[in-house]
């Protein structure tokens, strides 16, 4: 089994070492133990014991100095989850799905690659509900048509990050990011307000450490009801409210047809750009509107007394 000590990166004080044969037991201690250990110190132990036998640590004194998530001095075994030992080294492995990170001694899942294209949708943890795997960085794209605008909305019950008390989310995070902006990044058990990317492509990064046993996230996801159109001075302006935003029929210009894309709605500045409700959004409730009205007028007509002309 393989051992080290870093003081400012790692520190540990374990088990039983023997020089020469294989001893069955004993004890190790920091250096000048029971005294105060020396700064900027490094040291390595390999532990040793006959070929069939496993190795046991008992802690019987414990005193190194506290830093949040342990930054300056701690104690940490080399391998996250399995550590397998021969005759002059060790190598770490990991349960099922899970891979050997680069480093060679973290277990982490692959959980990156996600790219999402429609227009709603939802976005989750790996294996929510259940507890998120540790020592992973999982990566999300969304990704919709040009002229769309992503929204991100949370949900209470939803949400359920590690984090240390003080919330600077230090162990466990989630971070967007989207044209040029960064929200977050986010934990504990409090969820994000709802989130306007102002743009049509929005990045989602979930970084977890070694432990927790929190069971994550669900984000949902849509495209904004509005439009944004206009540049170089062609734009609707101030009084222009309700006014269509009207495309031609590039199939059928002989007939010179053109449809209602948006309505306008607001804009930054006049000859800028403005926003536009987004009519296909609406078609349904246009259409059952229509209908209504249709039959409702035809209803009239049929209850409408028949004039009788009368000669005089």
């Amino acid at each position: 089994m393989y051992i080290s000590m870093r003081w400012l990166l790692f520190l540990a004080l374990m088990g039983c070492a023997g020089a020469g044969s294989p001893s069955m037991f004993g004890e190790i201690t920091s250096p000048n133990y029971p005294e105060v250990y020396p700064n900027n110190a490094e040291k390595i132990w390999n532990i040793l014991v006959p070929e069939g036998y496993g190795i046991r640590l008992y802690f019987t004194h414990l005193d190194i100095e506290p830093s949040e998530n342990c930054e300056y001095d701690s104690l940490q075994d080399p391998c996250s989850h399995f550590c397998n030992n021969y005759i002059g080294g060790f190598f770490c492995s990991c349960p099922p799905e899970y891979e050997l990170q680069e480093d060679q001694n973290t277990c982490g899942v692959n959980c990156s690659g996600g790219l999402y294209t429609d227009l709603r949708g939802q976005i989750s943890s790996p294996g929510y509900p259940a507890p998120y795997p540790e020592n992973s960085r999982c990566e999300y794209r969304i990704l919709l048509e040009s002229g769309y605008q992503v929204i991100l909305t949370f949900k209470a019950q939803d949400f359920d990050i590690e984090a240390p008390e003080g919330g600077s989310c230090l162990y466990d995070s989630l971070t967007i990011k989207a044209k040029g902006q960064k929200f977050g990044p986010y934990c504990g058990k409090t969820p994000p307000p709802r989130i306007e990317s102002g743009s049509n492509e929005v990045d989602i990064e979930f970084i977890t450490d070694s432990g927790g046993d929190n069971k994550g996230w669900k984000i949902y996801y849509s495209e904004d009801d509005m439009l944004c159109a206009g540049e170089g001075g062609h734009d609707s302006c101030s009084g222009d409210s309700g006014g269509p935003l009207m495309f031609e029929d590039l199939k059928d210009r002989r007939n010179k047809r053109f449809y209602i894309a948006g309505i306008v709605s607001w804009g930054i500045e006049c000859g800028d750009f403005g926003m536009y409700t987004k009519v296909q959004n609406y078609v349904d409730w246009i259409e059952k509107t229509i209908e209504e009205v249709e039959e409702k007028e035809k209803d009239e007509e049929q209850q409408e007394p028949q004039k009788i002309c009368k000669k005089t």
